[in-house]
């Protein structure tokens, strides 16, 4: 028997578990992307709208 005062599932929310996990991926995908584009010698472009890795 549902009672009114129920509370409805709060699964769906944005938590601060999700919020950290995105700020660390995206962290992560900019590291690589640097790895790749600047520190290597022969860069390929990983990132679309980045200019080229020439100096």
């Amino acid at each position: 028997m549902d009672s009114p005062t129920a509370r409805p599932a709060t699964g769906s929310t944005l938590s601060f578990r999700a919020v950290v996990i995105g700020v660390a991926a995206m962290t992560l995908m900019a590291m690589w992307v640097h790895f790749h584009v600047v520190m290597l010698s022969s860069p390929d472009i990983l990132a679309e709208s980045s200019p080229p890795a020439t100096v």
